[in-house]
């Protein structure tokens, strides 16, 4: 049975314990001493960007590698203390038959136009790619780069439609563009959207220097970041509420809270919806409020899954792979079919394999013994022989497709429609994939959207 309790209480509720609402409440706490809870369902913060410990080794719920265009992300965890990640150069690394890198690319460090020029001169220029390859791709970024990076031959088209409009070669198509798309916007390339994937090339490979630097935690996501965000948070007295699962939310900023073996309604002067897109419109019908611009235009939205393979690699397994980059693409699609597993992340001790861009989810069975033969292939690893940690999320992500309308200029800044109630998620960062990046900006912009219409109260 459960109790109702009722409660009566101001302040700001954050609905949601992701980056986004993390990131809405330090930036919140940062500029004002308004009372502010945080509500968030599972046990612990961090969403689905979040740190695991696996057999004593700490481990990710997937693999988030970040760019170093993405300065929100960076600015906010250095402003509550997290230790800084660990990065490096980017290196597009191919990884063919028995750990053999065939096909290599290593930006230097510096910024539009010199680490496209450099790539002519020998020691930077791909490694391994054919003049057709580097000619094509010089050839479009100098055309999107004269263009402002705004290709009108995008609109409406798929990745796939418009670099086969372009007459990308093949080749550089699956070694290059296909795994690139998929773990970029995690949705497959013959469904992504061309447009959004010319700003992912606009933010790094036109970026200003340092751009294209990858970022990863030292640790995991939860170490280096997510628990260093809830302490901060504790110590600035943010309310911290794991555990605690919003059933509905009214108009009149009401809130009802399930908890243990009771329910509590409380009323707030701001609530804010720090939630994925399904979880958003699955709470805002729950509620039977009628639907605004803003939730009409997330009902239109589709999820996508991702799957991280955690494999324990034996002594003689990882030093067979010590030599190969601290992250690879599976290259070879003609010897083991499609890409199927697109990203590689080697961890001392461990493999994490990413399978993005899923419609739906395979079967277990079956999934397992794709990956197996294609690491036999690439890595002479039998994962049959290893330990696993399998990840799924079914709800991962959304389909960055053609057809997703971005966010227009109210809902970018958090507003639903109802006064008082607000927004944040990755999917508000207009002309975005959904990224750790789009999720601290909408949560630092929501933040400040409150903070204004506060103050011009």
């Amino acid at each position: 049975v459960i109790s109702s309790v009722s409660m009566h209480k101001g302040g700001i509720a954050i609905i949601g314990g992701g980056w986004s609402g993390l990131a809405c409440a330090v930036t919140l706490r940062q500029r004002t001493d308004t009372p502010i809870t945080l509500f968030e369902s599972a046990p612990a913060l961090g969403g689905r960007a979040r740190g695991l410990i696996w057999e004593g080794l700490p481990i990710d719920n997937g693999q988030h590698l970040t760019i170093g265009a993405y300065r929100a992300t960076f600015d906010l965890l250095a402003s509550v203390g997290a230790p800084a990640w660990r990065s490096e150069p980017l290196r597009w690394s191919g990884v063919g038959h028995n750990q053999r890198v065939i096909l290599r690319w290593e930006l230097p460090d510096l910024g539009w136009p010199w680490r496209v020029i450099l790539g002519l001169i020998p020691r930077w220029a791909p490694q391994g790619w054919p003049w057709a390859w580097r000619l094509a791709l010089a050839r479009l970024l100098i055309t999107l780069v004269a263009r402002g990076w705004r290709d009108k031959r995008t609109a409406g088209l798929t990745a796939a439609e418009w670099l086969t409009r372009l007459k990308m070669p093949a080749g550089l198509i699956e070694h290059f563009w296909r795994p690139l798309t998929e773990g970029a916007l995690n949705t497959e390339f013959s469904q992504a959207s061309a447009e959004v994937l010319v700003n992912v090339l606009r933010d790094s490979l036109g970026g200003p220097q340092g751009a294209t630097r990858v970022f990863w935690p030292s640790k995991n996501l939860s170490i280096d970041g997510v628990d260093v965000m809830r302490t901060w948070c504790e110590q600035h007295n943010v309310s911290l509420q794991t555990g605690h699962r919003v059933l509905k939310l009214g108009a009149d900023c009401s809130l009802q809270v399930a908890h243990a073996d009771q329910t509590t309604l409380g009323y707030w002067d701001t609530i804010v919806l720090a939630l994925p897109f399904n979880q958003t419109v699955a709470l805002w019908q729950r509620s039977g409020l009628a639907p605004t611009p803003a939730i009409t235009r997330l009902e239109q939205m589709t999820a996508r899954a991702i799957t991280t393979v955690w494999i324990r690699l034996s002594m003689q397994d990882d030093a067979g792979v010590s030599g190969l980059p601290v992250w690879f693409v599976l290259s070879d699609p003609a010897d083991t079919g499609q890409h199927y597993a697109q990203v590689v992340v080697r961890r001392p001790g461990l493999l994490g394999v990413v399978i993005s861009a899923q419609q739906a989810i395979d079967d277990r069975q079956a999934c397992a013994g794709r990956l197996r033969d294609q690491l036999l292939v690439h890595l002479n690893i039998d994962i049959n022989q290893c330990d696993q940690k399998w990840i799924t999320e079914k709800s991962a992500t959304w389909a960055c497709t053609p057809e997703v309308s971005s966010a227009d200029h109210d809902a970018a800044q958090g507003l639903l429609g109802i006064d008082g109630i607000y927004r944040c998620a990755d999917d508000l960062e207009p002309g975005y994939p959904a990224t750790i990046e789009s999720a601290v900006r909408s949560g630092g912009r929501t933040a400040l959207q409150i903070l204004g219409r506060h103050h011009s109260h």
